[in-house]
């Protein structure tokens, strides 16, 4: 019977310094809150927030993130890089200072990304490409010595060109330094079989793009 008796002691004992050290362990609401900014409703990747679509909201300092944007001036004007849920925290990483390419938010299945280097200007129709146009692909095969024209690569979307740093043309252009303007690679919506072919001549010979057309014309070229 006193073996039972030191059991039950035990027991509770053991109940006791159980919920003490829970008590301990658990966190502590210091009744401390700390203003965030977050959007008033869903936001797709590559939009520029504006005033209107973000609203300040307090909440308990132990439910914030680390690093959530706290001041309304830190992102009105930046464009985001990624969707953003309405409820999301807001950080650094998912806002940039100048829009990214919107092309590339627009792929459809069995649509493909790819880049390609541009030996010169000669290379790349005097660096006059931009966004939308329609090129045709070309390459000189140094093995053969010979110019190489594959069928696959006849029409081809320009998605973006891009200076040595990997910056947009397009946005370089403001810049004064004219080294910046000068188009190093091609971005191209292509398929899986173009993107084949253009990584093979990327490393087989010299490649060389012509100009086929623009705007509303480029659009003859490139339907389905």
């Amino acid at each position: 019977m006193k073996f039972f008796k030191n059991k039950f002691v035990i027991g509770i004992f053991c109940l006791i310094l159980a919920l003490v050290v829970v008590v301990m362990v658990m966190p502590k609401n210091t009744g401390k809150t700390v203003d965030v900014i977050k959007l008033n409703n869903t936001v797709d990747a590559n939009t520029q927030i504006t005033d209107n679509m973000v609203r300040k909201v307090t909440i308990p300092e132990d439910a914030n993130v680390s690093g959530a944007i706290t001041e309304k001036e830190k992102v009105v004007g930046k464009y985001t890089t990624t969707q953003i849920y309405k409820d999301d925290f807001i950080v650094d990483g998912k806002l940039s200072d100048s829009p990214t390419n919107s092309n590339l938010y627009a792929l459809n299945n069995g649509e493909e990304a790819i880049s390609i280097t541009v030996k010169d200007l000669a290379s790349c129709v005097t660096g006059k490409l931009i966004e939308g146009d329609v090129v045709s692909i070309y390459y000189y095969d140094t093995t053969e010595k010979k110019v190489i024209e594959n069928p696959l690569l006849k029409y081809v979307e320009v998605l973006a060109t891009s200076n040595s740093s990997g910056v947009d043309v397009s946005t370089a252009a403001m810049d004064e330094n004219q080294d910046d303007n000068i188009p190093t690679t091609l971005t191209l919506k292509v398929s899986r079989e173009q993107a084949e072919a253009l990584t093979k001549m990327e490393y087989e010979g010299n490649i060389h793009v012509t100009f086929v057309a623009r705007g509303e014309k480029a659009a003859n070229y490139i339907q389905k």
